[in-house]
Parts: structure tokens; sequence; C-alpha cells
């Protein structure tokens, strides 16, 4: 029989873990619900913990019976995760003991930080890629000037301008990355604002060295100055420079064209086309996931560019869609929000 003060122990620790914000719970050898905490009832939900039932599946979905099975096996401790259908993770500590009968289970949501550590590994990915080819252009510029173009003053001013624009862009470039690394990890929302589309375009052209001086690429623009868009415009021009990147390298000696309209008021779509070789299905199939190339490893292809486009659109409310034709080329439709609003 249990004396006084141990009842007072027991229920002051059954209180405690009662508080614990993770779920905690016992069960027997035979999956019977020994006790469990509050926070493990609303992880189980809408099954319920009650006391000599059986332990239903996590979430709806889960079975956890083989995990237990295991803490009585042998003593010891044991982790695990799972992914439930609706995208959640979850870490499972469970602590055994041999021939004991019971185990205890503690159970934590782990999705923010599991979002946290995919978006960091995410931004050194991205960053990456996409900082390559400023970089390449600045260490080119600097050999040439170390080589003697700086003997020649118009060519080393040519030279010095293309390192201060690529530093520029390099800069845009952490900046957007950064907004984009802190969006999807949830850390900080990304700051809309209204900006002309036309700005947006001209932008990307000048990010990948397209402009009216000297342009290697036929380039058609039809894009209305009035336009506007609702976005946060560090994100909205690394998705539409990523764009045209993969646009021109692949326009050939067809160009590339860039139009726009607005829908309804609430949607502007814009379209970045080249008119390239095209692909196929299984190769566009392949251009929109990430890492991969539109013509296989060794090609130029489409790479991750593709992919931080479509993320960095996703967090602004936008969206990106691939069609393409082989032997016509390849057209980008982007749909963004409207910086229109209604004066009603």
């Amino acid at each position: 029989m249990i004396d006084t003060g141990a009842e007072v122990e027991l229920e002051q620790l059954r209180a405690v873990v009662d508080r614990i914000p993770d779920g905690v719970l016992t069960v027997t050898r035979e999956l019977n619900v020994v006790h469990a905490n509050t926070a493990a009832k609303r992880l189980f939900h809408p099954a319920r913990l009650n006391k000599g039932s059986t332990l239903p599946k996590l979430w709806g979905d889960i079975s956890v019976a083989a995990f237990v099975d295991q803490l009585f096996a042998r003593a010891g401790t044991r982790t695990k995760q799972f992914t439930s259908r609706s995208g959640r993770v979850y870490g499972i500590t469970g602590v055994g003991a041999g021939h004991a009968p019971t185990a205890v289970l503690m159970i934590e949501d782990v999705t923010a930080r599991e979002r946290h550590r995919d978006a960091q590994r995410e931004f050194v990915a991205n960053a990456a890629h996409e900082l390559l080819t400023p970089l390449t252009g600045i260490v080119g510029a600097a050999h040439v000037l170390e080589s003697g173009g700086k003997v020649v003053p118009e060519t080393r001013d040519r030279f010095i301008s293309h390192i201060a624009r690529e530093c520029d862009r390099l800069a845009r470039i952490a900046r957007a990355l950064l907004i984009l690394a802190r969006a999807r990890s949830g850390e900080e929302l990304p700051r809309p604002d209204v900006v002309p589309l036309c700005t947006l375009v001209v932008a990307a052209l000048e990010a990948n060295g397209i402009d009216d001086v000297d342009v290697d690429v036929d380039v058609d623009v039809d894009v209305d100055p009035s336009l506007r868009v609702f976005v946060d415009p560090d994100l909205a021009e690394q998705a539409l420079t990523s764009l045209v990147a993969n646009a021109r390298r692949h326009a050939g000696d067809g160009g590339l064209t860039i139009t726009a309209k607005e829908t309804n008021g609430r949607k502007v779509e814009l379209d970045i086309a080249d008119q390239g070789s095209g692909m196929f299905p299984e190769q566009l199939d392949r251009a929109q996931r990430r890492f991969a190339t539109g013509a296989g490893r060794d090609s130029a292809g489409f790479g991750l560019g593709i992919s931080i486009a479509a993320q960095a659109l996703e967090i602004i409310d936008g969206t990106l869609s691939l069609e393409s034709v082989p032997g016509e080329g390849t057209r980008a439709h982007v749909e963004l929000p409207s910086g229109r609003f209604d004066s009603r």
C-alpha cells in the first residue's frame, strides 16, 4: 500500500509530465495504454488514448507497433522519425526495459526543425549554383586586367564596369536567396510591394548581360509600362533572372520573347519564350526536377535555376509552368499577383 507521502509525490510527477509540451505515454507489451499526457492525446487525436485501450495508429496513418516491439526485445533507448501523409514530421524516442512490463514513448513534432534544416541545405546548394556565374565573370575580368588589360583605358574601364555590375548582381542574389531561405523555414515572411513589372524584366535582362548597348541575342520585349505586380522585389527579380538565363541559354539563333498581360485585374501573366530546339516530354519533366538538366548530366541544361524560380514564385503567391515543343522552343509561363487594387 502506498503511503500518503508517496501518493503526493506520484501526483506531482504526473502533473509535471502532463505539462511537458512533447507527447509522453506508457504502454504495455500488448500495446495497451497505461498513461498518456495531454500532448500525447493531442498528437493521436481524433483517436482516444484511454487507459487500458489499444495504442491506435499515430495521426491516423502510422503504426508504431513494430517500434514498440523492439523496445521490449531489449533494454535501451531507440529513436526514429515518422512522416505522416499530411507532411508533418515527428521524432519518437522509446525507452525500453527489456523484460519490464511497460515502455515509455516520447513524441516530438520536429516539422519546423526539419524545414529549417531543409532550408539551410537548399540555401547552400542554391547559393553555390547562383553565385557561380557572377563570380566567374569577376574572376575572368580580373585576370584580363592583370594580364595587361589595365594598360588600355577603354579596356580597363569596360572590365572595371563589368566587375562592378557583377558585384551588384552578387549582392542582389545573396539577398534574394537569404529571403528565400528564411521564408521557406518560416523565420521571416517576404515583404511585398507594388512594383512595375517592366522594372523587374529590365533588371532580369541586365543581370544576364542583355541591354540596349550590347545584345548578343535577339530579344523582343512587349511589357506594358503600366503593369504592376504585388511581390517581394528581390524574390521576383531572382525568379525572372533565372528564367531569362535559361531561355537565353536555349534560345540558339532564334532569340527569345517576353510578353505580359493582366487578367481581370487579379493576376499578371508573363511569358518568357525561347525559339530554341525545345524539349520532349521526358526532358521537360527532368528540367522541372531539382538538380536535373534538360539534356543530361554534362549539358548546360536547365539545372537548379528553374527550381529556384519555382520556389521564389511560390513564396510570393506566384506560379510557374513550362511548355515545350521539340523543334519550336520552350515557354515559361509565370503568374503574379496584380498590383492593381479595386478602389471600392
